[in-house]
């Protein structure tokens, strides 16, 4: 006799009271006729089927995990929209030998290594052990119960750094189903925009982009090599400057700090010929449709974690309102919901919202069509206890390119 287990929505077919002693016996088979092998459910059977039981219930029940690889900090946690990332660390890692003691030569205890460099994974080998800290000792993932992933992309990823990540996260990690969202869309999504543009301002970066009906616009998006580190470097150079007879115990800092921020809307002060921040984010947005221009400006996001520098946002509205655009930037305040100091995480919560609308229920999710891709997608008309969640599934449910990976799915 066979009894159907429905739990959570999942079903499973397991003998109510005789199994076969059989080693290929599976949970779904009858017990043969006749057989007089066949005997009680073992302890062992119950338990061994109870675990897996268990294990299938936490992983697809499990909240998916957000991750937002910066090239100084690590943002990661399960997908909690309303609370800041449970995983806030360097990316920068020590070389260690395999005990976890500090290798003798000296030479190898100062060096360090970056897995990220101005937001572009360039040691594989290192985020690989970078991921594998944060997935099982931070946030408690077990070996063969691995959830889902949400990866938040840096603006213009090449095509082969995806490729690279999903192989890794797939093959190595063996996880449920994968995705991947650009920042400039997650950080637009965590402040309750689907459009507008963005302005990240990172350790490695600056990243523009206009986004439009959360499709970046890839043409009109434009990135600069410069980021907090060059800040940094320029910080210490005006303090040896100011300070000769430098002293550790005692340091004067005048001008210096309002000079760093300035080289952002001056780069002239770093030694480099371009435009300032507003004037380049002036015009991006000049270079796309003029229907989408007062749209764009007016849903203008500050982000990254240089950006929340004291001061930052009022020294940009005083530029903005001096550009020669007739409609000028304008920033959007982040909802009073949202957690503290949102600009440093906004694209980990963006990518939590998003995780939250299409990655919870296997339900929401059906095959498109595309066998040699294994992609799925929200399936059409699925409400959402929010209007901003309603405007996201729709907005998934009619991407053009859609990336959710799952292991889970197969073509019909």
């Amino acid at each position: 006799m066979v009894q159907e287990l429905d739990w959570a929505g999942l079903s499973y077919k397991a003998h109510s009271l005789k199994c076969q002693t059989s080693p290929a016996h599976k949970f779904n088979e009858e017990p043969k006729p006749g057989n007089h092998h066949s005997v009680l459910l073992s302890t062992e059977f119950r338990r061994t089927f109870s675990r897996r039981l268990f294990q299938r219930l936490t992983k697809d029940l499990m909240e998916a995990v957000v991750i937002d690889a910066g090239s100084k900090l690590l943002k990661a946690g399960f997908a909690i929209p309303d609370q800041a990332p449970s995983m806030i660390i360097p990316t920068q890692m020590k070389i260690m030998n395999e005990d976890g003691s500090l290798p003798d030569s000296p030479s190898l205890q100062a060096n360090n290594v970056d897995p990220v460099v101005r937001g572009f994974v360039k040691d594989w080998d290192a985020m690989e052990d970078l991921l594998h800290h944060v997935l099982y000792n931070g946030l408690g993932w077990e070996i063969g119960n691995e959830g889902q992933i949400l990866f938040a992309d840096p603006l213009l990823t090449p095509k082969a750094v995806r490729e690279q990540l999903v192989q890794l996260m797939f093959e190595t990690f063996n996880i449920s189903g994968f995705y991947a969202s650009e920042q400039a869309v997650l950080s637009l999504y965590a402040v309750g925009r689907i459009s507008g543009c963005t302005v990240d301002i990172g350790h490695g970066k600056i990243d523009i982009a206009p986004v439009i009906e959360g499709a970046v616009q890839h043409v009109a998006s434009r990135r600069l090599e410069i980021g907090g580190a060059d800040l940094t470097k320029l910080f210490a150079q005006e303090l040896a400057k100011s300070n000769p007879q430098l002293k550790l115990d005692v340091i004067s800092i005048k001008r210096e700090r309002f000079t760093v921020g300035e080289a952002l809307f001056q780069p002239s002060i770093l030694g480099l010929e371009t435009h300032g921040i507003v004037e380049q984010l002036v015009r991006i947005i000049s270079t796309v449709s003029s229907e989408n221009h007062r749209q764009l400006l007016e849903n203008t996001v500050l982000c990254g974690g240089t950006a929340s520098m004291a001061g930052f946002e009022d020294r940009f509205q005083r530029e903005a309102s001096l550009c020669s655009s007739s409609i000028r930037p304008s920033l959007v305040k982040a909802p009073e919901y949202m957690p503290e100091n949102l600009s440093m995480y906004s694209a980990w919560v963006g990518g939590a919202i998003l995780a939250k609308v299409i990655m919870m229920n296997p339900a929401h999710l059906s095959f498109t069509g595309n066998a040699s891709e294994d992609v799925v997608k929200p399936k059409e008309g699925r409400a959402h206890s929010t209007k901003l969640c309603c405007e996201l599934g729709r907005l998934v449910s009619t991407a053009r390119n859609p990336v959710i990976i799952s292991n889970n799915t197969t073509p019909k």
